[in-house]
């Protein structure tokens, strides 16, 4: 079974299991569909366009079953964008004993921004801020933490880690690095983003 996602990026198609909502299905996708609510239905953020011979009707991806063969859209959404200024600029005591380069990580629970510093020297080579991958498991940390409860543990992990990852290769190219000359990294974020990242059960938390 798979389903067929139209947007701005063009289309592609996605796998699909029995039961499975049009939200579970496109978690961890790109472009991502943002959930605040962690698809309770109540926050009405999740509109997706299902497209047919008729036209295209809306429906909450949260409240609907995904079905073998079918059609949706993504809407274009404003991209969340972070800015960076000498505020949140990486403090690195230069260590003219290290070589290569450096990447400092803020796991914020709506954005993510990342770093590149030069080791020896401390001199932040690059920058990129993007909004937190995990979004569609819900805008806070206590609707993470549900969404963990109820088995999505393994795709909050994984959906954080593959974007640490795209970001780490942007930061590369556009510092015109190879990623093996990176040799440090340090990551901060709230005591359920260190959770989720590493993989960790965050039930403890929320109770």
């Amino acid at each position: 079974m798979y389903i067929t996602v139209l947007s701005h990026d063009g289309s592609k198609t996605c796998p699909v299991s029995s039961g499975q909502t049009l939200l579970e299905v496109l978690r961890g996708s790109d472009p991502a569909v943002s959930a605040p609510c962690g698809g309770q239905g109540t926050c009405k953020k999740c509109t997706v366009y299902l497209v047919d011979g008729n036209g295209e009707t809306p429906v909450l991806a949260c409240q609907t079953e995904a079905q073998d063969k079918m059609t949706v859209r993504i809407p274009a959404q404003e991209p969340l964008t972070v800015a960076l200024d000498a505020a949140v600029r990486a403090d690195v005591c230069p260590d003219s004993g290290l070589n290569g380069y450096g990447i400092a990580c803020d796991i914020g629970t709506t954005t993510v921004v990342c770093q590149m510093v030069e080791l020896s020297t401390g001199k932040q080579i690059a920058a990129l801020g993007q909004g937190n991958a995990q979004r569609s498991f819900g805008g806070d940390v206590i609707s993470r933490i549900k969404a963990a409860a109820d088995g999505q543990l393994s795709a909050l992990t994984g959906a954080i880690r593959r974007q640490l990852t795209g970001m780490i290769r942007s930061l590369c190219q556009e510092a015109r690095v190879e990623p093996g000359q990176i040799s440090r990294m340090a990551v901060a974020a709230n005591t359920t983003m260190c959770h989720l990242l590493d993989g960790l059960d965050p039930a403890s938390l929320g109770v």
